[in-house]
């Protein structure tokens, strides 16, 4: 499990996600204030533990105080979920849904497994 948390600006974002290369990243844009962020979390911790071979990001964005950053990951509402593999988008999650979630972490973990026996 590898958790992460700042606020960190667009560019540190980029630079990061290219350092960390082939590696299968989820990303979790939430809020401190937002209910539904809140009800999710204990489910996103839980899987970050079950699929540990996965780097989980969470960073807490308000999108009034943070708008380049906002805008350049098109952050419309919170909870966000990026999946990203070798460093592109593979698939985004809008909402708290937590059945959706944990199939889309499941599909990125199938990604890994496929990959392993390749």
């Amino acid at each position: 499990m590898r958790l992460f948390a700042g606020g960190l600006g667009v560019g540190d974002w980029t630079y990061q996600i290219i350092i960390w290369g082939s590696q299968q990243i989820i990303i979790n844009f939430s809020a401190s204030w937002s209910t539904p962020c809140r009800s999710l979390a204990k489910d996103y911790f839980d899987l970050a533990d079950k699929y540990s071979s996965i780097i989980f990001l969470t960073v807490d964005v308000d999108v009034d105080e943070l708008p380049e950053l906002s805008t350049s990951w098109e952050i419309k509402a919170t909870p966000t979920f990026f999946f990203l593999k070798e460093g592109g988008q593979v698939d985004k999650l809008v909402g708290a849904d937590k059945a959706e979630l944990q199939k889309k972490t499941a599909a990125i973990f199938e990604l890994i497994s496929a990959a392993a026996k390749s």
